[in-house]
């Protein structure tokens, strides 16, 4: 595997990148998918390379494989086709128009994400104490498990159902056909799943 040293800001042209990590301290890393050459430019270096701790992470129109990192930064992603993995320990995670196989893990960090296509890929969200708010299309193909301890749990799909325990809430159940999976755990948070009307037809 290649490897590059950047000690000054510059310009990386490459020919294919099936899958992009990215980690980031104290800086913004922001992704945006083209049908051009992939290309990796460094506007701006302070202090040592490669340390990340509170820089911002966007993600933008993304088909391959992709993994964000960071400790109290915010990740967003608009559009990102592919699979999206994606670490804080206090930031919060945002996900719109996602197609792919999605896993997010923070600590205290709220996780937002609204799904665009029904079943095209396994999600699954952990927090402590970070609340998890997910969107799913009417029409989802999902065995769905969502589950806190201390928290709220609360969906708007009837065909779920609810089980309490002293020490447990969840929801489970089958949307559609149910060829994804949906697993959502946090100890304190709350978590709700919310239903994403069709979009209307305009009229001729």
């Amino acid at each position: 595997m290649a490897t590059w040293t950047i000690d000054e800001p510059e310009k990386l042209t490459f020919d294919t990148v099936r899958r992009l990590r990215v980690r980031t301290v104290a800086g913004s890393v922001g992704v945006v998918g083209t049908d051009d050459r992939p290309t990796l430019e460094v506007s701006e270096l302070d202090g040592l390379p490669l340390r990340t701790i509170s820089g911002e992470i966007t993600l933008a129109g993304c088909s391959g494989q992709v993994e964000a990192q960071t400790v109290s930064g915010v990740v967003q992603a608009h559009g990102v086709a592919g699979d999206l993995w994606a670490h804080t320990v206090s930031g919060d995670l945002t996900l719109v128009e996602g197609g792919g196989t999605v896993g997010a893990r923070t600590i205290s960090g709220t996780v937002t994400l609204d799904v665009s296509t029904p079943g095209a890929g396994d999600i699954r969200v952990t927090t402590v104490s970070g609340d998890v708010t997910i969107r799913l299309p009417q029409a989802s193909d999902l065995q769905v498990q969502v589950q806190s301890t201390s928290g709220q749990v609360a969906s708007a799909f009837d065909e779920l159902h609810r089980e309490g325990q002293p020490a447990l809430r969840s929801i489970r159940g089958r949307l559609g056909a149910g060829t994804g999976r949906l697993q959502a755990s946090t100890t304190s948070g709350h978590v709700a799943l919310l239903r994403r009307e069709p979009e209307a037809r305009e009229s001729r």
